[in-house]
């Protein structure tokens, strides 16, 4: 795996990084640093008010930001499949601090993949769910873009949990069943009935 002084390099070399008058951009995506209490207040401050509502209120925010980046990456590095799958987790996502992200499984046909996540920035607390929810929206919307089909993603394992790392399991979907418990906490009901709907007899 590369190093992210590599990571770093490899974009800087290739023009995708710029750092001027106010403004930073990767890969022509306009981005704000801020510090991670901030993002974890925002979180908090959100599920508090509105529970697992709002945990997927912030997934959906996030996935809007997976397609712009899978969406861009396609067009500026030519990548698709299975390399540019890597790319977001070996690459961007890690250059964002986004922590460690590795591929654990990708099938493309079945649009089904596993990510495992070490150290991410928003499991730095204990919750008594899986809080990384907009980290979640990031991967589900870039893997929506790769497979061209909906997906949606669910965290298996937390760190805020107290587990080693982080674990986001993706598939169809259609395919997910409503009434698993980690499904209704952090999945949009709404859009598993249309996608069942839609899905060919």
């Amino acid at each position: 795996m590369m190093g992210i002084g590599t990571i770093f390099k490899k974009f800087l070399l290739a023009r995708q990084i710029e750092m001027e008058k106010g403004r930073i951009s990767i890969v022509g995506i306009r981005s704000a640093n801020t510090s991670t209490s901030t993002l974890i207040s925002i979180q908090e401050e959100v599920i508090k008010t509105l529970g697992d509502e709002g945990a997927k209120l912030l997934y959906n925010a996030g996935k809007v930001g997976g397609v712009e980046l899978a969406k861009t990456m396609g067009k500026v590095m030519g990548l698709s499949g299975l390399k540019m799958a890597e790319s977001l987790a070996t690459g961007c996502t890690q250059m964002m601090g986004w922590g460690i992200v590795s591929v654990i499984k990708c099938d493309l046909k079945a649009c089904t993949a596993s990510f495992k996540v070490e150290d991410s920035p928003l499991s730095l607390k204990r919750y008594k769910k899986a809080f990384c929810h907009v980290e979640r929206g990031q991967i589900a919307g870039a893997m929506e873009i790769i497979f061209n089909h909906k997906v949606d993603a669910i965290e298996i394992r937390c760190k805020s949990l107290g587990h080693h790392f982080c674990q986001f399991e993706i598939k169809p979907t259609e395919e997910f069943d409503s009434n698993d418990k980690l499904v209704r906490e952090q999945l949009p009901a709404d859009d598993i009935i249309k996608a069942k709907k839609k899905r060919p007899k």
